[in-house]
């Protein structure tokens, strides 16, 4: 066995039955930069935009015309 096949072999072991999705956000400077200004450099109000665009993403997840459940 190749080390390559033995690598895809541990791979499709540890598959799950309930497909999982992880999510993570990572704001930079460049970031900060850019959408500080619409907010007049309020950063509670840059934070809100930030737990928005996540709560959308959860929205996404969970809408019934996805064909499979994730967890």
């Amino acid at each position: 066995m190749l080390p390559f096949q033995a690598a895809v072999q541990d791979q499709s072991s540890r598959a799950t039955k309930n497909p999982t999705i992880e999510v993570a956000l990572f704001f930079d400077a460049a970031g900060y930069q850019l959408f500080s200004p619409y907010f007049s450099g309020d950063d509670v109000k840059l934070r809100d935009m930030l737990l928005a665009y996540m709560n959308g993403v959860w929205c996404v997840k969970n809408t019934k015309r996805i064909s499979l459940s994730v967890v």
